[in-house]
């Protein structure tokens, strides 16, 4: 799946963040980042069976992604109150948006923490489509 859709619906949808861009890394994020920000990256692609006789193809394929979002862990209530209005808003800027005209809308799957620390809170939300695959 292309993420420049995903990242573009989140740059247009959420001005507070600071960096909006693919994940370079799923475990380091930049230490000098200003924050809050934003990194999107695959997670999974499941294919269900095919549809189709003989030797042609027609299969749905979930496609899902994930948004790691970093804000301030500053161990006060607006620390947590940040990354979840970032949660907010990220996920209204992307469910129901469909990243290309063979995909379903966007779904929220789920979150968790992915890394914490004394600076910094780094949250990963799960989000999916489904693409139609034809041969």
């Amino acid at each position: 799946m292309r993420l420049m859709p995903i990242i573009t619906f989140i740059k247009d949808g959420v001005a507070e963040l600071t960096h909006v861009g693919p994940a370079e890394s799923l475990t380091g994020v930049p230490e000098d980042i200003l924050l809050p920000a934003a990194y999107v990256h695959p997670a999974v692609d499941k294919a269900r069976e095919n549809g189709m006789l003989g030797m042609n193809v027609s299969q749905e394929q979930d496609t899902q992604f994930a948004v790691l979002i970093v804000a301030r862990n500053i161990n006060v209530a607006s620390g947590i109150e940040e990354l979840e209005d970032m949660r907010d808003k990220i996920k209204t800027a992307l469910i129901g948006q469909q990243p290309t005209a063979n995909h379903s809308p966007i779904e929220f799957v789920g979150g968790q923490i992915a890394d914490v620390d004394s600076q910094r809170i780094i949250w990963r939300d799960i989000y999916q489509t489904m693409d139609l695959l034809r041969a």
